[in-house]
């Protein structure tokens, strides 16, 4: 299941039968399932999950049948009938929601020797967004990317061994990007004086 911001959970309604694709998936998170399931599943357990996960089923189900918000290319009573009684499993769930990642195993066993320093590539993760995200719009993107992955791309340029900076130009640059410093400011330190005065 969608969320309206992200892929936070991968549409698992897709797992039931043929007919629910992305679009449809879309247009349920643009309705809010996705977004709900993800808040209730962070702060509900056991029986308070259970009774909201058939709440929240029931609420799919009325709006594929009904498409009351809009969002759905059409109605799609046939899937509503489709989806099992213990959908979703909450194993699935979890797995979206909490997917297992390195960090989960020991630090002498992770591949830090394999790892090797790669940029990101802004053009491809903005494609991505447009094709399987629906982030079309120039400007939406723009301001999305501003808000969740410029810093860390400044801060990748920054501690890359590949960085140049023209003091001319005040343009830094790696193989990938390149980006204008519109302005420096050194930062002064403040230091601890010990006063030798007693009293």
């Amino acid at each position: 299941m969608l969320t309206k911001s992200a892929y936070t959970l991968p549409t698992p309604l897709k797992i039931l039968k043929e007919g629910c694709g992305e679009v449809t998936a879309h247009g349920l998170a643009n309705c809010g399932f996705g977004d709900e399931l993800l808040t209730a599943f962070n702060t509900l357990h056991g029986e308070d999950l259970s009774t909201f996960l058939v709440s929240w089923i029931d609420g799919i189900r009325n709006e594929l049948v009904s498409n009351t918000h809009g969002f759905l290319p059409s109605r799609r009573p046939a899937l509503a009938d489709a989806i099992p009684p213990d959908f979703p499993p909450v194993n699935v769930i979890e797995f979206y929601v909490r997917p297992k990642t390195t960090s989960f195993l020991p630090s002498d066993k992770l591949p830090f020797a394999a790892w090797k320093p790669r940029e990101i590539r802004i053009n491809r993760l903005a494609s991505f967004c447009a094709k399987n995200l629906g982030w079309t719009d120039a400007t939406a993107l723009r301001k999305m990317f501003h808000s969740n992955i410029w810093e860390g791309v400044f801060a990748q340029m920054l501690i890359s061994p590949w960085v140049l900076y023209d003091s001319e130009t005040h343009i830094m640059r790696t193989d990938n990007m390149n980006t204008t410093i519109l302005e420096l400011q050194p930062k002064r330190r403040q230091t601890c004086r010990q006063s030798n005065i007693r009293s």
